[in-house]
């Protein structure tokens, strides 16, 4: 299973924003919606666009997750599927899976 290292950034109202870096990544950011579905408990859909060399569209990404947070807020765990989206609407047959961990960037004052 490739290793993917994200930023990603959850607003108020439900603003996702993220970048990444890894296997079969790297490609441009990702914008998305979240929602809370329970205690401690939160679905997310983000769409990336993808773009070949000569900038043209090779199509969209939908990454799905439910994630689970910790009481402190700070550190999640998740379950994320993966579709792909052709410029001509069709999905492809294939939804790769895998899991995911996270923590909230530390505040680091200036001393």
């Amino acid at each position: 299973m490739p290793i993917v290292t994200r930023l990603t950034t959850c607003g108020p109202g439900g603003v996702l924003a993220e970048s990444n870096i890894g296997t079969g990544t790297g490609g441009p950011p990702g914008q998305g919606n979240w929602v809370q579905i329970g205690r401690h408990q939160f679905a997310a859909t983000e769409l990336c666009l993808g773009f070949d060399a000569a900038n043209t569209f090779t199509g969209t990404t939908k990454i799905r997750s439910s994630l689970t947070v910790n009481k402190g807020g700070d550190e999640f765990t998740a379950a994320v599927q993966t579709d792909t989206i052709l410029p001509n609407g069709i999905t492809l047959p294939f939804h790769p899976a895998g899991t995911a961990h996270g923590v909230r960037v530390p505040i680091e004052p200036l001393n």
